[in-house]
């Protein structure tokens, strides 16, 4: 059987990728976290408290065209406001 030979593609290329998760019990179909950390957060989440814990992941590629400064990445309230993991208990505050 005869070897093939790989072809490389001369195209231009980019890919990105978005991650969101959440936690079903605490904030319901609304994500709490994002980007990379978002898969960790929600399986130490789950771990910690056993809740339903969700993550989405969305994969873009885009071939040819000129390459364009990263977009922001967003950034959720409670993670602008230092929240990690899990809600404050009731009377911590």
């Amino acid at each position: 059987m005869r070897k093939r030979a790989v072809v490389q593609a001369a195209r231009p290329y980019r890919v990105g990728r978005d991650v969101k998760a959440g936690c079903a019990t605490c904030f319901g179909d609304r994500a709490q976290w994002f980007g990379g950390q978002a898969q960790g957060t929600a399986a130490q989440h789950h771990d910690k408290t056993g809740h339903e814990t969700w993550v989405e992941v969305s994969m873009h590629i885009t071939y040819g065209g000129t390459p364009r400064a990263a977009a922001p990445r967003p950034v959720s309230p409670a993670a602008a406001a230092g929240f990690v993991g899990l809600p404050p208990k009731a009377g911590s505050r």
